[in-house]
């Protein structure tokens, strides 16, 4: 079936997860477009329950590549925003302060985690239209590892997976 003739279409047809980054550094504007994007992503109830970390400095990359399960693009590309399912915004806007145990809870962390995914793709297609390339680790790699949770968001009620972001090297196949 032909794909219509339509920006949004396009971009989602040509995205494609990409692992090989050069050293480039990101723009701060493109930055900022990838992250005002993430931040319009469509979420349960309006709550945007993630934050958002961005990482740029080496030094910190490569530690949260080792969190990640060593995977090499994490450390490797320009920047890597980490995108935290945070409850504490749903707590904070409901007055639950501190209520929102995810073993007492588990629905609102699973809309979380929905909704900070729906943020990370919207931040992966941002960066793909703006010639960015992006990608997200296996879940397994990150979300079997308690260090992350604090490491992000300062509190054990949130998850975090790391987007990298950054200039693709060129490569054969699809980019």
């Amino acid at each position: 079936m032909a794909t219509p003739d339509h920006p949004v279409l396009d971009a989602l047809a040509r995205r494609a997860s990409s692992r090989d980054f050069t050293d480039a550094p990101v723009p701060p504007a493109l930055l900022d477009h990838v992250l005002d994007a993430a931040v319009r992503a469509p979420t349960a109830f309006n709550f945007q329950p993630y934050s958002l970390v961005v990482v740029s400095d080496p030094a910190r990359r490569a530690a949260l590549a080792r969190i990640a399960g060593g995977q090499r693009h994490v450390a490797a590309a320009p920047v890597c925003v980490v995108f935290c399912a945070d409850t504490r915004r749903i707590e904070r806007l409901c007055g639950l302060p501190g209520q929102l145990v995810p073993e007492e809870h588990p629905d609102a962390m699973i809309t979380a985690v929905i909704d900070t995914s729906l943020a990370g793709m919207c931040a992966t297609l941002a960066a793909q239209a703006l010639g960015l390339r992006a990608a997200l680790p296996p879940p397994g790699a990150w979300t079997s590892r308690a260090e992350p949770r604090c490491w992000c968001c300062g509190t054990a009620t949130g998850t975090g997976s790391p987007n990298c972001v950054g200039p693709q090297e060129r490569r054969h196949g699809r980019m």
